[in-house]
């Protein structure tokens, strides 16, 4: 580009769709100008290889202000497509190689598959151009609201990941990369108890939650708690016991045993995540008072917590009420 002269307007310029993620807005602007995403990015990154970057979490300001001045479209709207919107609502800091709190990476992360990039087949049959919103990036968003159905994370025929900037766009289908099978085609059974998901989701738009027996706390502490929990309920040593004490029904005492017990709570799929995130929560209602009395009836002394990687017992000692609260941001609907 010449100093001076303004940067000429890209053939394909399709405006974002509601709640829709940086990469699917990047991905059809690559389509609607005859090129692949990685094609794109090397003419937006001045000839940089996009490899396996994860657009949604690593698209840096620069970029952003190139394809705002080739679309004309605010480098501050593409922005708040991405993840780094709840810097400083689910999480405190944001380092580039480190796994952020409820948001997985997309593809693949430490050379394993990553699970990150979730989606609702029966919303993308009704898109007119089928996108992935943002709220399918957060990982205790496990099932569309729309259409109460579980979500999907994978392809449904080669279980592979799915990475929208690898994605094979058609006019009216998104396909594996791998296999070409239509993310449409995946299942979509129905889904019940939103209650956890919503209470969640309507967290993102608080400065503080409220934590019932002990008070508001912020953002970033609250989501950490919960995650804490989840690993409880996820693996280890406690994880079936206190499965059992939580359960609610016998039905759901048997789906809980079909869960197989993971370290790494982020290797679940949709319907999995949506009891063991709901086992979570209902440990939060009066703080501290119900966590120690299921951890007691499950037969988990505190001793054994405090010894703990990342244990709940120690993340409330201290009182964060007094710290600055960060700006609000508008709660992001998956739907």
């Amino acid at each position: 580009m010449n100093a001076g002269r303004p940067t000429p307007l890209w053939p394909g310029r399709p405006r974002p769709l509601p709640g829709e993620t940086f990469s699917s807005w990047f991905s059809r602007t690559a389509w609607s100008n005859g090129l692949t995403p990685n094609e794109l990015y090397g003419v937006a990154a001045n000839g940089a290889q996009i490899h396996s970057r994860d657009l949604d979490r690593l698209a840096e300001r620069p970029l952003l202000i190139r394809l705002s001045a080739a679309t004309g479209i605010s480098a501050d709207i593409l922005a708040d497509a991405m993840v780094t919107r709840w810097a400083g609502h689910l999480y405190d800091t944001e380092e580039r190689h480190i796994r952020l709190p409820w948001l997985p990476s997309v593809g693949t992360e430490r050379t394993r598959p990553s699970f990150g990039q979730q989606f609702c087949p029966l919303c993308l049959g009704e898109d007119a151009a089928p996108y992935f919103r943002l709220g399918w990036r957060l990982y205790f968003v496990t099932a569309c609201r729309r259409h109460r159905v579980y979500l999907s994370d994978r392809c449904p025929s080669c279980d592979e990941p799915i990475q929208p900037l690898k994605t094979i766009r058609t006019r009216i289908d998104l396909e594996c990369h791998r296999c070409g099978s239509s993310l449409m085609a995946a299942p979509a059974a129905p889904a019940e108890d939103f209650f956890t998901q919503a209470r969640l989701l309507s967290a993102t738009g608080q400065d503080e939650i409220d934590l019932p027996g002990y008070g508001p706390i912020q953002q970033p502490l609250f989501f950490e708690l919960v995650l804490r929990l989840l690993r409880l309920v996820a693996g280890g040593s406690f994880a079936r016991p206190l499965r059992a004490e939580l359960a609610e029904s016998a039905d759901e005492l048997s789906q809980l045993a079909a869960i197989p017990i993971r370290a790494d709570p982020y290797q679940f799929e949709p319907r999995q995540r949506h009891l063991l995130i709901a086992l979570a929560a209902r440990m939060l209602d009066d703080w501290p008072h119900r966590f120690h009395a299921t951890c007691e009836a499950a037969g988990v002394s505190r001793w054994q917590l405090e010894r703990t990687s990342r244990s709940p017992m120690t993340l409330l000692k201290k009182d964060h009420r007094g710290e600055k609260q960060q700006p609000n941001i508008a709660m992001i609907s998956p739907n």
